[in-house]
């Protein structure tokens, strides 16, 4: 009888071993399953990401050589507003201004032309870069020389 019980007991702890060992190799295997999917979705997300890097890497180097040809661009038409040859009214306004900003009426008082020539003058300067103006509640207009402005007035020997 002992020697019964003995081998239904074996037989149970063999039964239950193979049984988990069983159970334990199927959740490998579904683990190992799930690893694969995983490793396939980052695979393909970053093929996505090192394409978009790539595009991003010649977008950028796009716009640092549009960067480079606009500076050239500034950097030549700065030089050309200094190269300019300015009529005698503007010069005026320019030398008047180098002396400190003043404001729109106080320089058409002290240029003694009409309003609207003056304006005109000034909106020229101003889209030269050569003068800047700013407004000034209940004032109007403000307007002083930008350092294009000072370095034409240099060059030309215009400047005390």
């Amino acid at each position: 009888m002992a020697s019964l019980i003995a081998l239904i007991d074996r037989l149970i702890t063999e039964h239950g071993s193979a049984s988990i060992l069983e159970k334990h190799i199927a959740l490998l295997k579904d683990q190992a399953t799930l690893i694969e999917k995983k490793l396939l979705l980052f695979e393909s997300e970053n093929r996505v990401l090192r394409e978009e890097n790539e595009r991003y890497k010649t977008e950028n180097s796009h716009l640092d050589n549009e960067n480079v040809d606009l500076k050239n661009k500034l950097k030549a038409q700065k030089q050309t507003s200094q190269d300019i040859s300015l009529p005698e009214e503007q010069k005026e306004i320019l030398v008047l201004l180098a002396n400190s900003d003043m404001m729109e009426s106080k320089i058409i008082a002290a240029i003694g032309r009409g309003g609207e020539s003056v304006r005109f003058d000034l909106e020229e300067l101003r889209e030269a870069e050569l003068i800047e103006s700013q407004h000034v509640p209940t004032l109007g207009p403000s307007f002083g020389l930008t350092q294009s402005g000072r370095r034409y007035l240099k060059k030309n020997g215009l400047l005390n």
